[in-house]
């Protein structure tokens, strides 16, 4: 968990490196909201400023949307090796390994691998290019979905905007 800076920098780099070490996250607040455990004003670390309207134009602070919202994994059907986003280019890498958790066997062919591909960065769309699985998924979907191949040991992973 983190939040409660304007600093973009600060939002980015934790972002990046909770994906560099596969790891989850929690950004604190999506509105100030009068929260008595906050110190400074609740703004500092909103995401929407007002509570009671539309998440949209001026009630947004679109530079830590900007910082927070990338592609990331949802479901891996296997064991995650890799995945990344580049901000600059906006293509987003991901590699898994088909096996299960302490050698327990690998992931059946078919299994579903689902990666969110958020309509903020990908607003014309995208393309992927897939090794060692095939996109089961509608074109343009917010929801990446991969199956994995038979006899595939890694599944790998490419979007980019179209």
């Amino acid at each position: 968990e983190f939040g409660a800076t304007t600093k973009q920098t600060t939002l980015t780099s934790m972002v990046d490196r909770a994906a560099e070490h596969r790891i989850g996250w929690q950004y604190w607040a999506y509105c100030g909201c009068e929260d008595p455990t906050t110190t400074g004003p609740g703004s500092t670390q909103a995401l929407v400023f007002d509570p009671s309207k539309a998440p949209r134009g001026a009630n947004v602070d679109w530079a830590k949307m900007r910082a927070l919202v990338i592609p990331h994994p949802l479901a891996v059907s296997g064991t995650p090796v890799s995945y990344g986003f580049d901000r600059s280019t906006r293509v987003f890498r991901a590699v898994w390994s088909t096996a299960r958790a302490a050698g327990k066997g690998r992931f059946a062919a078919g299994s579903h691998t689902r990666i969110a591909v958020p309509r903020f960065v990908y607003r014309d769309g995208y393309v992927v290019r897939a090794t060692g699985g095939r996109v089961v998924s509608q074109s343009g979907a917010r929801t990446l979905v991969v199956a994995q191949e038979r006899g595939a040991q890694r599944v790998r992973v490419v979007a980019r905007p179209r």
